[in-house]
């Protein structure tokens, strides 16, 4: 059976479909999530900044709350750098874990845990819907 996120495998990102457009429509789509959220500050170049922004967001502190340890549809928030901010969604297909995300010049990606741990890509935070 194929996972949900097949559809969205290959997706292109796009000035106007980025990281936290395709947030948006996953969140919507698969996870029942209803409201446009105040979530992730659009083109923040400094990580801490985007960071902090996400912690005193009043939309993020009503409808989400941090968790150590994702399960499917829980929001990730995680950089390459210092100077990067992203966003995607905790998956697990056919037993593997990782993040399904919109990235600059490739688009719609699965990236598992363990590429994440090896190109030593820093997770700020995991998050889940109240609903």
């Amino acid at each position: 059976m194929d996972h949900w996120s097949t559809k969205y495998l290959g997706k292109p990102w796009k000035e106007d479909y980025d990281c936290y457009a395709f947030f948006l429509e996953v969140q919507k789509k698969e996870f029942g999530l209803k409201e446009q959220l105040d979530f992730v500050p659009p083109n923040y170049s400094n990580r801490k900044k985007a960071i902090e922004f996400v912690e005193n967001s009043e939309d993020v502190k009503t409808h989400w709350k941090d968790i150590c340890i994702p399960t499917e549809g829980d929001a990730v928030l995680f950089g390459a750098s210092n100077h990067s901010f992203h966003i995607g969604i905790w998956v697990n297909i056919d037993g593997e874990s990782g993040v399904i995300h919109c990235q600059i010049g490739h688009g719609v990606v699965f990236t598992s845990r363990r590429n994440i741990i090896e190109r030593g890509v820093k997770i700020a935070s995991y998050l889940r819907c109240k609903k």
